[in-house]
């Protein structure tokens, strides 16, 4: 049986975002309104958690925690239709350096603290503060001083610093009013959809330290020792990631209206198959699915395509590898046989640079395709196949060259559990241009080290990644990853680029408005990363699949909002729903390791055309 591991990080963090899963108890269908009503959700993975703070958290399962938990000031509603507001109800800039912020009467939180402009600025003051040292910003918060020169006066920052921090303080304007001032203009709005209220009551002593680091953990978290305050409709009840299940109970004072679920258990599984059967025996009530011949033929069944995903799963490549052999990757990975075969058709082609969903991805200016003349071209410009006249060869000669004890090239992939069909396709795709590729395989938390550049532990020339963006702002993930010198540039893109430099400065500077311009600047961007340095090999977007029991109705697990599922049998209506909006969590940028289940190893040779437009 396959084992999986779910993790987010970082969002910038960020944030794939996947919807969570709500499954319910098998329950009588002559139950009353005065019985507990309990949802059991199936979650692929261990439920590995580390922290719980929502400025700190790295894994998917500890964003699912927290998003039950607390609730962000907006959030990104559907794929590229802006955002809406929980806490907040509306925001704007009232010159080019203050974000006023209005916020959402009526809230308390979890211990009975009112959610007010006091409470908003002592987590807003929190978010910037631990953002830079424990959080996934970092340069986003951080910005190059010399850009802003000719804009304003810097003249206070010391000539050796390089950096400017955007955030300046938070006034409180009125009870439900608060600005953001900045040290320079520049646009930090999308930041509201990560920044998570805690109780400042319950957390008094957390404002500027991470919520219990050393006591967060698979078995050192007590629920009654340790609070864990927020504002959602849901209070973390009981913590047992050992035996597999996070038990949520509802708040019944709950700003939106008192929940109609009483109870929420995360069910953890390590294996899909397992998680699959429970879902047929009806021990679970929803999950996401790989394989829908295994469900399909229940009745009592409805299968959701949920769309998709805007994460993306690719291989970064490090400068150790020259530049023509990254363009032959680009070239000889067999885009549609991992898609349709490997995949099961669960899967569509990255977008590349910029990915699925985000403002300004252009297929236009994507990445390459697979063409095998093209990849072995390159080869030769590279000069590694100089001395053999390769001119003659077919397929044949170029898989025993890379099977022989003097391949072109050696070199070594590092990857994590469920990232296995991606690595054994990169072994394959180097087979086609007489390559060899040595897999190493790490758990979590030595692959976290491995793939960290600056302290890498081992001799690598690529590793496998994942990672899921902002879908309405592509500016955080540009500084940080594609811009030297940015937080996670030595992860993502570690070799740089000069031009590539500027194209981002250029696009970080411009008018918003400007939407012609930018999307000129994006095109170039891409471009040039996609087609001219070759850093990653940009392989798919996977596509989310479920399944929910019949039993209940007003389900819409993509957007997250289990407000209105409810039985059947209830009687509801139109009329007795909630009226709170489902809304997609936004997690920014991304995971190390996949935080969707599709990405696990998956050999079985079916395609799903039959539910997909390609």
């Amino acid at each position: 049986m396959k084992k999986i591991r779910t993790t987010l990080t970082l969002v910038l963090i960020s944030f794939l975002v996947l919807p969570l899963t709500f499954v319910a108890a098998k329950s009588d269908d002559t139950a009353t309104q005065t019985d507990e009503i309990t949802f059991i959700l199936g979650k692929g993975g261990e439920g590995f958690i580390e922290s719980l703070d929502p400025v700190a958290y790295r894994y998917t399962s500890e964003y699912d925690v927290i998003a039950m938990v607390c609730e962000p000031l907006f959030t990104e509603k559907v794929l590229g239709e802006g955002m809406s507001g929980i806490l907040g109800t509306s925001y704007t800039y009232v010159n080019s350096t203050t974000l006023e912020i209005h916020l959402r009467e009526g809230v308390t939180f979890q211990d009975g603290t009112p959610f007010n402009a006091t409470a908003a600025k002592w987590n807003i003051d929190r978010f910037f503060a631990l953002s830079i040292d424990y959080g996934f910003f970092g340069l986003y918060l951080l910005q190059d001083k010399t850009l802003f020169n000719e804009t304003i006066d810097l003249s206070w920052i010391p000539d050796d610093v390089w950096y400017v921090a955007v955030y300046n303080h938070t006034e409180i304007v009125d009870d439900y009013t608060v600005r953001i001032h900045q040290n320079i203009p520049y646009d930090i709005s999308s930041t509201l959809q990560f920044q998570f209220q805690i109780s400042p009551t319950a957390h008094a002593d957390f404002q500027y330290v991470p919520l219990r680091d050393d006591n967060v953990g698979q078995v050192n978290w007590t629920v009654n020792e340790d609070p864990y305050i927020g504002t959602g409709a849901y209070k973390l009840e009981d913590f047992d990631v050992q035996n597999g299940e996070t038990t949520f109970v509802k708040y019944s004072d709950y700003w939106g209206g008192e929940p109609y679920i009483d109870k929420i258990v995360f069910k953890y599984y390590q294996s899909v198959e397992t998680m699959q059967s429970d879902l047929v025996s009806q021990e679970i009530d929803a999950c996401e699915i790989l394989d829908p011949t295994t469900v399909e033929s229940q009745d009592f069944l409805t299968i959701v395509d949920g769309g998709i995903s805007i994460y993306s799963e690719y291989v970064v490549m490090y400068d150790t590898i020259p530049l023509e052999v990254r363009k032959a990757f680009n070239y000889a990975f067999n885009y549609a046989y991992y898609i349709d075969e490997v995949n099961n058709g669960l899967a569509t082609r990255s977008g590349g640079a910029l990915f699925k969903g985000v403002q300004y991805q252009n297929d236009e200016v994507g990445p390459p395709g697979f063409n095998l003349t093209i990849a072995r071209q390159a080869m030769v410009d590279s000069g590694l196949t100089s001395g053999t006249d390769v001119s003659t060869w077919n397929t044949d000669d170029w898989l025993a060259k890379a099977d022989s004890t003097e391949p072109f090239a050696n070199y070594t992939l590092a990857y994590y559990t469920g990232a296995e069909d991606l690595a054994l396709e990169m072994r394959e795709t180097g087979r086609q241009i007489g390559i060899k590729i040595t897999l190493n395989f790490y758990e979590q938390g030595a692959y976290d080290n491995a793939v960290f550049v600056p302290n890498r532990t081992l001799t690598q020339d690529m590793h496998v990644s994942g990672i899921g963006a902002s879908i309405n702002d592509p500016v955080p993930w540009l500084s940080l990853v594609y811009k030297s010198g940015g937080f996670f540039n030595d992860i993502f893109f570690p070799e740089g680029n000069a031009e590539l430099d500027e194209l981002i400065d250029e696009f970080i500077l411009s008018d918003p408005s400007d939407t012609e311009r930018r999307a000129e600047i994006a095109d170039a961007i891409q471009n040039k990363i996609n087609n001219e340095l070759y850093q990653c090999v940009w392989t798919i977007a996977p596509k989310t699949l479920y399944a929910y029991n019949n039993y209940w109705e007003n389900v819409d697990l993509y957007a997250n909002d289990f407000y209105n599922i409810r039985p059947k049998s209830s009687g509801s209506n139109e009329e007795e729903t909630l009226g709170i909006p489902g809304y997609i969590p936004a997690l920014m940028l991304l995971a190390l390791i996949p935080t969707s289940l599709i990405i696990i190893a998956k050999k079985r040779k079916m395609s799903l055309r039959l539910y997909f437009n390609s």
